[in-house]
This record gives structure tokens, C-alpha cells and sequence, in this order.
């Protein structure tokens, strides 16, 4: 039974060699450097995502301040209305409109501070996504080259083997 074994082994083992050969070949230079092509062009959106999510949250965040400022605004100017009319009962709805805008104004120091690190990272972000085109632009004509050699050495090789099929003096006249 394990000489059976063995056999099978060996069996499996010759399809997977032949197996592997026959993928050895389809895995072309052409066909590796398309594949790293792919995979360069599909890292391209992912950066532009990145630019384009951050810069969003950075825009939103200039609208949340600026919306924030206008709110504190209109209580210093109601709260202001208030005090001035020497109403007691103005009085204590002016303290809770000065303790809402006091809430306020710490909620747009905050989101400044938080708007300062947004714009940092977006800078961050812009300068990788520049890095990585320009790698790409380089890993494209390292491609290019390559696969150029390749090509060349190709011509050279059918070149030789032509010249090598034609000797002088094989020909009978």
C-alpha cells in the first residue's frame, strides 16, 4: 500500500511541476509589468479618496466655526438686549443665554484646534498622493525601459537564430 502511495506522490508532484512550468510561462515581462501597471492604477483613486474625504471634512469644519461664530454673535446681542432693560426676570434668562454661549465659544476653540490638525493632515495627504505619482511616473518608465531591453534582446535572439540557420557553404549549387 505505500509503495501506491509513493507513486501517487510522485504523480501529484510531476502534474504540479508541469503545472508550474506552464504558468512559468504566461508570467511574460509583459504580463508582470501589466500586472504592476494594475495594481499602480488601482492605488490612484485611494489617494485621490484620501485628498478628497479630508478636504471635505476640512470644509465642513470651516462651516461648523463659522456657523458657531454667527450663533455666539446673535447671543452677545440678544444677551446684550436683555441686561439692558433692567428686568430681573431678563436677568436670569441672560445668565442662561451667557452660559450657552460660553459652551459655544469652547465648542469652536475645539473645532478650531481640531480644524488645525485637518488641514495639517490634508497638507500630509496632498504631499504622499504627489510622492506617489511621482514614484509612479518613475516605476512607469522603469516599465517602459525594461520591457524595451526585453524586446530588443528578443529581436537580437531571432536575429542570431536566423543567422545561425544560414551558414555558407550549405547550399549545394
Amino acid at each position: 500500500l505505500k509503495p501506491l502511495f509513493d507513486l501517487l506522490a510522485r504523480a501529484w508532484n510531476a502534474i504540479l511541476g508541469v503545472l508550474g512550468m506552464g504558468v512559468k510561462k504566461m508570467e511574460t515581462p509583459e504580463v508582470l509589468a501589466q500586472r504592476l501597471i494594475d495594481q499602480l492604477n488601482a492605488a490612484k483613486p485611494v489617494y485621490n479618496n484620501k485628498v478628497r474625504e479630508t478636504s471635505t471634512l476640512v470644509e465642513k469644519l470651516r462651516l461648523q466655526i463659522d456657523g458657531e461664530v454667527k450663533k455666539i454673535a446673535e447671543f452677545d446681542r440678544t444677551i446684550t438686549a436683555l441686561l439692558s432693560d433692567n428686568d430681573a426676570s431678563n436677568d436670569i434668562q441672560a445668565a442662561g443665554l451667557l452660559n450657552s454661549q460660553k459652551t459655544l465659544e469652547a465648542s469652536v476653540a475645539a473645532t478650531k484646534d481640531q480644524l488645525t490638525s485637518s488641514e495639517k493632515a490634508l497638507e500630509n495627504i496632498k504631499e504622499e498622493r504627489a510622492r506617489f505619482f511621482s514614484e509612479r511616473e518613475e516605476t512607469l518608465a522603469k516599465i517602459q525601459s525594461s520591457l524595451t531591453k526585453v524586446k530588443s534582446a528578443e529581436i537580437q535572439k531571432q536575429i542570431a537564430e536566423l543567422k545561425g540557420g544560414f551558414q555558407v557553404g550549405d547550399l549545394k549549387d
